[in-house]
C-alpha cells in the first residue's frame, strides 16, 4: 500500500508528464499581458502602440513561451524591420520545415500520389496568415495582434488548445512597419488639440500611399516582395486574412461572400472556400451579439492586384471594419448611418446582415473587439477542419495540372520591341511560382519560326491560373442587379494584362504543341555588353527600352555628352530610329560597363563621322509638385523616376508661392489631382496651419510665369485641369463633366495611336496601350497631338461605357504658351508602376526641356 507521501509523489510526477507532454506550449508564470506590459488595455481611447513597441513586445513574448517565434525577415522600404510572428503548438514549431514541407507536395500533384496525400493530410496543419494593418491608418488590426497573441500563447480562449494544435498562424503585426510609425508619431503629437485624428499630410508609405495593396502581381514594393518570397511562397497559406478598416457610417465589420464578379481563374473549390468561411464568421459574431456584420456587399475578388493568394492554392480573406478618428471615439448618430448614398439600407435586418446596429459612440476598442472575434473565429473553422483545407488544397493542385481545354499556353518570343520588358515579365512571373520553360531547339508554330530562347509557359502546371489571369487578354463584363439597371461599378480597376501593360507580345498558344522543354530555374539575365574596337569615341545607345535612360543619367551624372538624334539614319544596314543616344566621352565613365551588363543595355561602336541632325541632351532640373492632400499618384511618381535613375526635387505649395523658386528648374510636373485640390489644398480647419492651403493664386500666377519663361510643365490626368481652365489653353478636356450613363471607364487598357518622330515618344511603337482610369481625353488641333486614341479596336482589355466619346481624340498634348510648353497626359503613364510600357513617354518628357533650350 502507497503511503500518502508517495501518493502526492505519483501526483506530482503525473502532473509534471501532462505538463511536458501534453501541453502545446510552455511559458512563464509571469508573462505579462498587453495591458500590463504598455499601462493601457489595447484599443483604449487616444492610446497607441507603434511597430517598434509592437516588435518589441512580440519578442519578449517569444522568450517566455516556446509556442510564438519572431523572424525579420529583412527590412522594409524605410529600412525598418520586416517582422513575421510564427504561433503554433511547440511540437508544431519545431517541425515547421516538414510542415511547410507537406504543403509543397500538396501544392503540386504532380509529385504528390492520391495514396500519400491522406497521409500528408493527417501529419499537416492549416496553415493561416493574418496581415495586419496593410493600410496604417486602418490601426485597429495592428492593435489588437499583440492581445491575441498573448490570449493565444496563455490559452484565454475556450479554443486557444484546439487552434494551437491543428493550426500554424503567420501573424505579420503590420504589413506597413514604416506607416504604422508615422501614424502613431502624427496622432500622438497632436492628441488633446483641435488637430486629434486628422489626417497625415503625407504618404503613410514613401511611394504607394494607401496602394500598396495594389501591388501584388508586379511586385514593386519591398513589403509585398518579402510578404512573397518569405511567407506566401514558402508556408502557402490554405487562408491569407486581410485586415482593413473602411468609412465610419457603414457597416460596422465587412466579411465575404464577395460581390460579382470573382475572376473565373479562382479555382471554384476557392470561390465556395470564401463564402463558407464568411458566413460562419459571421454566424459565430451574431451568436456573441457583435452587431452591423455584413456580407456580400462593396467589394469583388476580381483582380490578382490585390489577391496573389487566390492563385496559389488559398484564399485572400478580406475583413473591413468601421473606423474611428484613429484613436479618437466618434459618435455615430443613427441618421447618419448609410450603405453606397443608401440610407435606409443600414435600418432593417436581411440576409445578408441580420443584426443591425443602430448608432452609438464607436471607438477603437470596438475595432479591435470586432476585428478579434473575427481571428478567433477564422482560426476556430482552420482548426476544425483541418483536413478539409490540407485536401482541398490537394484537389485544387488536381485541378491546375489536368486543365485540358484551350488554350494550351502562351509563348514571349525572343524579339521585342523593349527586350528587358520581356525579360522582366518573365522574371515577375517566376516570382509568382509559374514555371517558364525554353524549347530545347527552335520551332516552327502558325507559320512562324521561334528561336530557342523562346520562352513558353504551359498552363497544365500547379500555378497556371495565375499565369493565365495575367497573360490572357480579358474583357470585364459588368454584373447588373436585374437586366434593365445599370452596370455596377468595379471596385477597382477592370484589367491586369501584363503584355499590355508592360508593352511585351506574347503569342497565345492554343493546342498542345509537341516540342522538348527545358524548365528555367533561374531568373532570365539581362546579358548587357558594350560593343566596339575599344578605339570608339561615341557609342550608340537604341531608346527601346526603359533602362537605356539607366544608362543616359548615368553617363550624364559622369559629365558625358549625349547627343539625341532627330532624324532616321543607317549603319552598316542598320536603320536607327529618331531618338537614338549618342554617347559620347564615354572613356570618362568608368561604371558604364558594370551598368550596361546589369541592366541588359547594349552599347554598339558609332564610326567617327556620320552626318545626323542632333539635339545635345542636358540633364534636366526636375521639380515635382507634391500637395499635403498626399495624392498616391504623386509617390508612384517619385518610383518611376527613381528607376530611371532620374534626379528629381520634391516641391511643396510654399515653394511654389515662392516667386522666384521655380527659376531653378527647367521642368515641373503636376500628378494626378484636381485643380481645386491643387490650388486650395486642406482646410486650415482640419490640418495644422502649415499643411493647409494649396499653391492659391500666387502660386498659379508663378507657374505661369515659369512656363511662359521657358519652362515645361507635364500635368498627369486629373492635374490637366488646372492648365487647361486657369491658364486658358485652347484645348478641352471632352471627359470633364460626363455623368455615368453617357461614358465611364474604371480602369481599362486603350489602343494609343503614337507619333514615334515627336521627341516624347521616341523609343516607342506606333501603337501602345494606355491605362484609362477616370482619365482624360482632350479635343485639339492635330499640331498639339503626340499621341491618341485609337478610332477602331480601341478597348485591349477590360470594360469602357461609351467609347465614342472619346475614340480619335488626343491623349497627349504638346501645347505652347509663352515661350515654354505644357504636355497633357490624360491618361497617368506611370499608374501605379504597373504601366511599363508607357514609363517612356515620362521619360522622354523630362528630355524634352533640352529641346526647347536648343
Amino acid at each position: 500500500m502507497k503511503t500518502n507521501s508517495q501518493k502526492k509523489f505519483h501526483l506530482l510526477l503525473l502532473s509534471l508528464l501532462i505538463t511536458t507532454f501534453a501541453l502545446p506550449c510552455v511559458y512563464g508564470n509571469d508573462i505579462p499581458s498587453p495591458e500590463t506590459y504598455f499601462g493601457f488595455r489595447m484599443g483604449e481611447a487616444k492610446k497607441l502602440v507603434n511597430y517598434d513597441q509592437l516588435v518589441e513586445y512580440f519578442k519578449l513574448l517569444a522568450n517566455e513561451s516556446d509556442c510564438i517565434t519572431v523572424s525579420d525577415l529583412g527590412t522594409t522600404t524605410d529600412g525598418n524591420p520586416f517582422v513575421l510572428v510564427i504561433i503554433s503548438a511547440k511540437n508544431n514549431l519545431k517541425k515547421a520545415q516538414n510542415i511547410k514541407n507537406i504543403q509543397t507536395k500538396l501544392a503540386d500533384a504532380r509529385i504528390t500520389s492520391a495514396a500519400e496525400t491522406e497521409r500528408l493530410v493527417n501529419s499537416g496543419k492549416a496553415i493561416v496568415s493574418v496581415n495586419c494593418s496593410i493600410h496604417s491608418t486602418e490601426i485597429g488590426a495592428s492593435q489588437m495582434a499583440a492581445e491575441f497573441a498573448y490570449q493565444l500563447i496563455t490559452k484565454n480562449h475556450p479554443n486557444a488548445e484546439e487552434i494551437l494544435e491543428n493550426v500554424v498562424v503567420l501573424l505579420l503585426p503590420a504589413h506597413n512597419p514604416d506607416g504604422l510609425n508615422m501614424v502613431v508619431d502624427w496622432y500622438r503629437k497632436y492628441v488633446g488639440t483641435e488637430y486629434e485624428g486628422c489626417r497625415l499630410p503625407w504618404l503613410y508609405h514613401r511611394y504607394t500611399g494607401h496602394d500598396n495593396n495594389r501591388d501584388w502581381f508586379m511586385l514593386t514594393q519591398k513589403e509585398t516582395q518579402l510578404t512573397v518570397s518569405e511567407i506566401y511562397n514558402v508556408w502557402r497559406p490554405h487562408v491569407v486574412l486581410d485586415m482593413h478598416q473602411m468609412g465610419r457610417t457603414g457597416p460596422r465589420l465587412f466579411l465575404p461572400p464577395y460581390i460579382d464578379p470573382i475572376d473565373p481563374n479562382v479555382d471554384p473549390i476557392l470561390q465556395s472556400e470564401m463564402s463558407m468561411l464568411g458566413t460562419f464568421i459571421q454566424s459565430d459574431l451574431c451568436a456573441q451579439g457583435f452587431r452591423g456584420v455584413i456580407t456580400q456587399e462593396i467589394f469583388d475578388a476580381y483582380t490578382p492586384a490585390r489577391a496573389y493568394p487566390n492563385y496559389h492554392g488559398g484564399i485572400r480573406f478580406l475583413t473591413e471594419a468601421a473606423s474611428c478618428r484613429i484613436a479618437t471615439p466618434v459618435i455615430i448618430k443613427p441618421e447618419e448611418l448609410s450603405m453606397q448614398g443608401d440610407a435606409e439600407f443600414l435600418q432593417t435586418a436581411r440576409w445578408n446582415f441580420p443584426l443591425p446596429w443602430f448608432g452609438g459612440e464607436w471607438t477603437l476598442r470596438d475595432i479591435v473587439e470586432y476585428d478579434k472575434a473575427a481571428v478567433w473565429a477564422l482560426l476556430t473553422h482552420a482548426a476544425r477542419h483541418r483536413d478539409m483545407w490540407l485536401r482541398n488544397a490537394y484537389t485544387i493542385a488536381q485541378h491546375a495540372i489536368e486543365k485540358k481545354n484551350a488554350p494550351f499556353g502562351f509563348l514571349i518570343p525572343e524579339d521585342q520591341h523593349d527586350s528587358n520588358a520581356a525579360k522582366q515579365m518573365a522574371n515577375i512571373l517566376q516570382g509568382g511560382l509559374v514555371e517558364l520553360y525554353h524549347p530545347v531547339e527552335s520551332f516552327e508554330y502558325r507559320g512562324k519560326r521561334y528561336s530557342e530562347h523562346t520562352i513558353i509557359i504551359p498552363l497544365a502546371q500547379p500555378h497556371g491560373a495565375y499565369a493565365r489571369t495575367l497573360l490572357e487578354q480579358t474583357f470585364y463584363t459588368p454584373p447588373r442587379v436585374h437586366p434593365d439597371a445599370p452596370p455596377s461599378r468595379p471596385y477597382d480597376a477592370t484589367t491586369h494584362n501584363l503584355p499590355l501593360l508592360m508593352g511585351v507580345f506574347v503569342e497565345k498558344i492554343e493546342e498542345p504543341v509537341d516540342i522538348e522543354l527545358k524548365i528555367m530555374k533561374t531568373p532570365v539575365e539581362n546579358n548587357g555588353v558594350i560593343e566596339g574596337d575599344g578605339k570608339n569615341r561615341s557609342y550608340i545607345l537604341e531608346r527601346e527600352t526603359n533602362s537605356a535612360f539607366v544608362i543616359s543619367n548615368n553617363h550624364l551624372e559622369s559629365n558625358g555628352t549625349i547627343l539625341c538624334t532627330t532624324d532616321y539614319f543607317n549603319i552598316d544596314g542598320k536603320e536607327f530610329s529618331p531618338g537614338t543616344f549618342i554617347l559620347e566621352n564615354v572613356n570618362k565613365n568608368s561604371n558604364l560597363e558594370k551598368l550596361c551588363e546589369e541592366t541588359g543595355i547594349r552599347l554598339i561602336g558609332a564610326p567617327d563621322n556620320f552626318d545626323v541632325p542632333t539635339v545635345q541632351i542636358k540633364k534636366p532640373k526636375i521639380a515635382l509638385y507634391q500637395s499635403w492632400t498626399a495624392p498616391m499618384d504623386e509617390g508612384w511618381t517619385r518610383w518611376v523616376l527613381e528607376q530611371g535613375e532620374f534626379e528629381y526635387s520634391t516641391v511643396h505649395d510654399e515653394d511654389i508661392r515662392n516667386v522666384a523658386f521655380l527659376d531653378s528648374y527647367d521642368v515641373l510636373i503636376l500628378p494626378s489631382q484636381s485643380a481645386k485640390s491643387i490650388l486650395d489644398g486642406l482646410n486650415e480647419k482640419d490640418v495644422p496651419k502649415q499643411y493647409s492651403g494649396g499653391i492659391g493664386e500666387q502660386g498659379l500666377t508663378n507657374l505661369k510665369a515659369f512656363v511662359n519663361q521657358g519652362g515645361l510643365l507635364i500635368a498627369f490626368d486629373r492635374a490637366c485641369e488646372l492648365p487647361i481652365s486657369h491658364f486658358y489653353l485652347p484645348i478641352k478636356n471632352v471627359t470633364a463633366g460626363v455623368d455615368r450613363d453617357t461614358f465611364f471607364c474604371p480602369g481599362a487598357l486603350l489602343r494609343l495611336l503614337l507619333n514615334p518622330e515627336h521627341p516624347i515618344a521616341y523609343g516607342m511603337p506606333r501603337t501602345a496601350a494606355a491605362f484609362f482610369y477616370y482619365s482624360a481625353a482632350f479635343d485639339t488641333t492635330p499640331e498639339n497631338t503626340i499621341a491618341y486614341f485609337s478610332h477602331n479596336n480601341l478597348l485591349m482589355g477590360g470594360w469602357i461605357h461609351g467609347s465614342e466619346l472619346i475614340s480619335g481624340r488626343t491623349s497627349v498634348a504638346d501645347v505652347s504658351f509663352g515661350g515654354g510648353r505644357i504636355i497633357l497626359f490624360g491618361f497617368r503613364p506611370q499608374f501605379r508602376a504597373q504601366t511599363v510600357g508607357t514609363f517612356k513617354l515620362l521619360y522622354n518628357a523630362l528630355y524634352y526641356a533640352s529641346f526647347l533650350q536648343n
